[in-house]
């Protein structure tokens, strides 16, 4: 959201994803089994151990100590990003005016620009999969009117499906049903971004071609420095005692390179005549 297109990534995905951990975690207190607190909890957890075992900014020791100490997510995630050297709204003065940490205090402007309410600045393909009966993260969290209104985000939204679950057999395990459209949507990015680069590709080998003929065109029109008896030289081409040369501008090339070449490859002959001259 905060890099746009700068954003190394080509595509991304969301599965049953959280973009608002308090609303989440405010949520299953107050309408899910305790059992499910107790799952949200274990699983910040796991994502922050995960994050500081490969992250040398962080002082590993010092925040594995924190969290042998604290167990709600709400918290650990707030102390989390206080630790971090950079994290989304960073207040610089807010960090400055307390020199102790405190909850919601120094990371205060985080929270005013949740990724929930920012999914309009999403600039790259992305694809949100997410069930209303989730238990963990429900489909209310989010304005989906919102998110379906960025031609940037395909969205799938089920009645049924659990959290990361879409189980479709008897019991709950095995292949599900996010599992095969995960697939078949890094499957179609792979392909249209290799199909984008042979395109590209193909581009700037016309386009090179097409500069090989005109210096060897040029090379031809030069007037014989040895003596300019039989050869004349003009603007739109050049001649000889034994006869018309065409120019380096021959109709027959115009158009090969540039916009045009797209319409030219969109011909699968055309693109295999091309590959064959070369290699011939």
């Amino acid at each position: 959201q905060a890099k746009g297109k700068k954003t190394p990534l080509v595509a991304a995905i969301s599965c049953s994803g959280c973009f608002d951990l308090n609303y989440a975690a405010e949520n299953v207190k107050s309408n899910e089994n305790v059992s499910y607190k107790i799952y949200l909890d274990q699983q910040t957890r796991v994502c922050v151990k995960r994050h500081i075992q490969n992250d040398n900014s962080i002082d590993r020791e010092k925040f594995l100590e924190i969290l042998a100490k604290e167990v709600d997510c709400q918290k650990i995630y707030d102390r989390f990003i206080y630790d971090l050297p950079d994290y989304s709204y960073k207040d610089p003065l807010l960090h400055a005016a307390h020199s102790d940490y405190k909850y919601r205090v120094q990371t205060g402007a985080h929270y005013e620009h949740l990724a929930a309410g920012d999914m309009d600045k999403v600039q790259i393909t992305t694809l949100i999969l997410h069930a209303d009966d989730d238990p963990i993260v429900g489909g209310d969290h989010v304005d989906w009117k919102q998110v379906e209104a960025n031609r940037a985000i395909i969205t799938m939204r089920t009645r049924r499906g659990g959290h990361v679950a879409w189980y479709e057999g008897w019991l709950p395990f095995g292949e599900t049903w996010c599992d095969r459209i995960v697939c078949n949507f890094i499957s179609g990015v792979l392909e249209t971004h290799s199909q984008t680069n042979f395109i590209i590709d193909v581009v700037k080998r016309m386009q090179l071609d097409e500069a090989k003929i005109i210096m060897a065109g040029n090379s031809k029109t030069k007037p014989d420095k040895r003596s300019n008896k039989g050869s004349t030289s003009t603007g739109t081409g050049s001649a000889t005692a034994s006869g018309p040369i065409s120019s380096s501008s021959s109709s027959s090339r115009s158009g090969f390179s540039g916009p045009s070449a797209i319409a030219r490859i969109c011909s699968a002959s055309d693109i295999l005549d091309f590959y064959e001259g070369e290699h011939s």
